[in-house]
């Protein structure tokens, strides 16, 4: 499963473990394939899938997104005319299958264990929430009940209530019930970010 992005072939080596980028070299004058995991080796797992978000108005950065066999995520992150390459590793707690990118957005097909049954789910990558696997509950009348959480029914899940971390609730019946009253809530999964300098 090759992908092409600013002009050069990026693939996966049999091997399972580097990923090689093709690319045409003018002053050899030949096809060159340089190793770009070099450095993030450790990252690429068996993958599965691969797919490219190119370039916007907003980013000029291109993203190469590597499903592992394990489910997690290594991620590309290239700017050729500034000789940028950057991985890292997206990880949640579930299992990614499978990526696809229509336009500026990023979906995945994942698998989860919600209240203890094993789902197929597929999500979109957005920027405005600030959960995992998340549902937003927007009530203008600022209600202590919160409907539309059907999906989590017998799940705890963390909460972003308007600007404030909730304490974590119980999905019952479709509703999260608070004891202040909230305009914007959002219900999912937490996740941590590490930094790491090389």
């Amino acid at each position: 499963f090759p992908v092409t992005i600013d002009g050069a072939t990026i693939f996966i080596e049999d091997s399972g473990n580097s990923v090689r980028e093709f690319l045409f070299n003018q002053l050899e004058i030949s096809y060159n394939a340089k190793n770009i995991s070099i450095l993030a080796s450790h990252l690429i797992r068996q993958p599965v899938a691969m797919s490219v978000r190119k370039s916007t108005d907003e980013n000029p950065a291109c993203y190469v997104f590597i499903v592992n066999s394990d489910g997690t995520i290594a991620v590309l992150n290239t700017l050729r005319e500034q000789n940028l390459l950057a991985w890292s590793l997206f990880e949640t707690n579930g299992i990614v299958e499978d990526i696809c990118i229509m336009d500026k957005d990023t979906y995945t097909l994942t698998k989860r264990i919600i209240a203890g049954v094993e789902r197929r789910i597929l999500e979109k990558f957005d920027s405005n929430c600030f959960l995992d696997c998340s549902l937003r509950s927007i009530d203008y009348g600022t209600n202590e009940q919160h409907k539309g959480f059907d999906f989590f029914n017998g799940q705890t899940v963390n909460i972003r209530a308007d600007t404030f971390v909730e304490s974590d609730k119980t999905v019952s019946s479709g509703n999260i019930t608070f004891d202040n009253k909230y305009k914007d809530v959002e219900a999912g999964f937490k996740f941590s970010v590490h930094l790491k300098t090389l």
